[in-house]
C-alpha cells in the first residue's frame, strides 16, 4: 500500500511564494458565528454547511457527517475551512483556500487534537512536501509531491527518527530499489520496482547483514526464491506453482 499517507521539507517555487501572501480571512471556529448570507443571490461571508461521508454538501443535517465553517466571497470559496465531526465536535481539518481554490498548508487531526497530518496545496493538488505525524508528534513519514503525484524518494521513520523504509517514487508509480531498514541502521530488504510492480530480485537480510533471502518477481508475481537459516543454511522449499499463460 502506498504511503499515503503520508507525508513539508521543501517548497516549490509557486508554493514558497504563496505561502507568503495573507489570506484574505483566517476564518472562524464558532459555529454561532456563521450567518448564511446570501447577497445578490450568492453565498457571502460566515458559513455553516453539512457534509456526507462522501464530503458532498447536503441539506439533511441528520444525515451529515461533518459540518464546516467556511468564507465565502461573491459566492466563492475565500478563507480557512474548518472541517468538525458533528457526532464529537472535533477538528478533523484545516484547509486555506484562496479565490475558490485549495492553496497553502492543510492540517488533518487525530481524534486526540493531535496534527496527524500536513499537506501543502497549490490550486487543489498536492505539492511538495507531504508529512505524517505520530500522536506523540514524531514524524513518521514524508512523501515529495508534484501535482497530486508522488514524485521523489518517499521515507518512513521509527519513532526514534532512525529511517525505517525509503521509496523512490515517478509520477505516482514505485520505480527503482525500494529499501528498508533496521532500527539500528542495518539493510533489512532491497525490493526492485518497475511500474508499481515488483520486478527482479528482492533481497532480505538477516541484522548482522547475513541473506536471509532471495525471490525472483516478475510482475508482482514470485517466481523463485531461496531461503536460509541465520546460520547460512539453505531452508527447503517447495517449487513455485505453474504461471498461467
Amino acid at each position: 500500500m502506498k504511503p499515503f499517507l503520508i507525508l513539508i521539507l521543501f517548497f516549490s517555487f509557486a508554493l514558497s511564494s504563496f505561502a507568503q501572501q495573507a489570506l484574505p480571512d483566517s476564518g472562524f471556529t464558532n459555529k454561532a458565528e456563521a450567518k448564511n448570507l446570501m447577497v445578490n443571490g450568492l453565498k457571502e461571508g460566515k458559513w455553516c454547511e453539512y457534509m456526507n461521508s462522501q464530503g458532498i454538501i447536503i441539506k439533511d443535517t441528520q444525515n451529515a457527517i461533518y459540518y464546516c465553517l467556511v468564507i465565502y466571497r461573491s459566492g466563492i470559496l475565500d478563507g480557512m475551512v474548518h472541517e468538525f465531526n458533528i457526532a464529537n465536535g472535533r477538528l478533523e481539518k484545516e484547509a486555506p483556500y484562496s479565490i475558490g481554490r485549495e492553496n497553502g498548508i492543510e492540517k488533518r487531526y487525530y481524534p486526540s487534537g493531535k496534527l496527524m497530518m500536513i499537506l501543502p496545496i497549490t490550486n487543489d493538488k498536492k505539492n511538495g512536501i507531504v508529512k505524517g505525524f505520530s500522536q506523540s508528534g514524531e514524524l513518521l513519514g514524508e512523501t515529495p509531491v508534484t501535482d497530486g503525484k508522488e514524485n521523489g524518494v518517499a521515507k518512513w521513520y521509527y519513532k526514534s527518527g532512525k529511517l525505517k523504509t525509503e521509496t523512490p517514487y515517478t509520477d505516482g508509480k514505485r520505480i527503482g530499489i525500494e529499501r528498508e531498514y533496521y532500527e539500528g541502521g542495518k539493510l533489512k530488504r532491497e525490493t526492485p520496482y518497475t511500474d508499481d510492480q515488483k520486478n527482479g530480485s528482492e533481497k532480505k537480510y538477516y541484522e548482522d547483514g547475513k541473506l536471509q533471502g532471495e525471490a525472483v518477481y516478475i510482475n508482482d508475481k514470485w517466481i523463485s526464491g531461496k531461503y536460509y537459516e541465520e546460520n547460512g543454511e539453505e531452508i527447503k522449499i517447495p517449487p513455485p506453482p505453474p504461471i498461467n499463460k
